[in-house]
């Protein structure tokens, strides 16, 4: 079975996730593309059995709305560090007219393994979560080495106490503040979620 996956920004990323995949997927076929004009001629030549799409450049939302116009029953895993769904009109307009699933990156192998394997028998995870996005700190954190989240205590904090620490602590705070999730900073090292 092929598998088309289009991610302009896939040599970037922290994790190979693909090798991953091709490692463990028998009888799977991944073809990569970074590039929109290469994606759409093979997409409209051959037959997916999966499309993994990153939408949240340009030229992926083009080629997500494309591959949408031309075949909605597409099997659709879409990708991207946002937190927001991939159809602008929402999750309920997603489910209702699409056959997706979404990840968010950095993305997790075994997620990805298990909905290509499964794609079927499960449902979006991220299926109305993103209008409250306090409901994805645990994955949001995900992208923080130097950083948990004590859902209980509701507290993001760090062990160590270094330079690269602060700055993460910087950026997860303009993160926080990006998807509207309040908080309070508590030390050097600490956020109290409200």
């Amino acid at each position: 079975m092929d598998i088309l996956v289009f991610d302009k920004n896939y040599e970037d990323e922290r994790s190979d996730y693909l090798t991953v995949i091709q490692n463990n997927l028998d009888g799977y076929n991944i073809n990569l593309f970074t590039n929109y004009n290469e994606a759409i001629i093979s997409y409209k030549k051959n037959l997916f059995h999966i499309v993994l799409i990153d939408f949240t450049t340009d030229e992926g939302k083009a080629f997500l709305q494309d591959v949408n116009k031309l075949n909605s029953l597409q099997r659709i895993i879409t990708m991207g560090f946002t937190l927001s769904c991939s159809s602008e009109m929402g999750c309920l307009y997603c489910i209702d007219n699409f056959y997706k699933r979404r990840l968010l990156k950095p993305i997790d192998a075994i997620d990805l393994y298990k909905t290509i394997k499964d794609f079927n028998g499960i449902f979006c995870k991220y299926a109305n979560r993103f209008n409250s996005p306090k409901l994805l700190l645990d994955e949001l954190i995900k992208r923080y080495k130097y950083f948990s989240y004590d859902e209980k205590n509701e507290i993001i904090s760090s062990d160590k106490n270094d330079l690269y620490e602060l700055k993460e602590l910087l950026n997860l705070m303009v993160d926080l503040k990006n998807y509207g999730i309040k908080y309070e900073v508590i030390d050097d090292k600490s956020l109290k979620v409200l």
